[in-house]
């Protein structure tokens, strides 16, 4: 069991969206310049203002293939990580650097047409009742260039399969009351490829 925790914390998508590669995929691996970073601390029905600090204290999107091993399973999944240079987007998705995992958004393998969706939900039980956030990435690849679009749905509240254990907060739970929510906030990033992955 704990294996499955730590693999649902890095990889938080894993148990919502089946993978599979998608052959007729386009490698989209690259270091991409962020050229929009906007963000909606209250709602979701407008993409708010630009976030221009943002931009400058990391400028760059990183999308890589990532491999995470542990406890001997092997895991590849498509892993995306604003960062600062090229050096900082290698070490964010250094599959076995695990701290820097955690600031990066996994995508399971595969995608649909050339669409990635992770979601996770995290909080606590209480009385046989899991509350938290729900969180949801959405990864496009509109002609050259990327859009990472994230919602958070705060307060999502819904009935645990059991009283105590918090793994019974299943993820798709949680996707299912998020929907009767009201959207709490939004971050969209757009960027531009501008060169290759550098090799390791």
């Amino acid at each position: 069991m704990k294996a499955l925790s730590l693999l649902m914390i890095l990889c938080p998508g894993l148990l919502l969206v089946a993978c599979g590669d998608d052959e007729d995929a386009p490698d989209r691996r690259g270091i991409y310049a962020i050229q929009s970073w906007t963000q909606n601390a209250t709602a979701c029905d407008s993409d708010g203002e630009e976030q221009p600090d943002a931009i400058t204290e990391t400028p760059w999107l990183i999308i890589d293939r990532v491999s995470v091993d542990l406890f001997g399973f092997t895991s590849v999944q498509t892993g995306a990580a604003t960062c600062k240079d090229d050096q900082d987007c290698l070490q964010q998705t250094d599959g076995e650097n695990l701290f820097a995992l955690f600031t990066t958004i996994m995508f399971p393998s595969g995608s649909r047409g050339g669409v990635y969706t992770e979601e996770s939900f995290s909080g606590g039980i209480q009385d046989g009742q899991c509350s938290g956030t729900y969180r949801k990435h959405r990864l496009s690849f509109p002609e050259d260039k990327v859009a990472l679009l994230e919602r958070l749905d705060y307060d999502v509240s819904f009935p645990s399969v059991t009283e105590e254990d918090y793994e019974s907060c299943e993820p798709e739970a949680a996707a299912a009351a998020a929907k009767d929510a009201p959207c709490s906030a939004k971050r969209l990033i757009k960027a531009a490829l501008d060169h290759a992955v550098p090799s390791r």
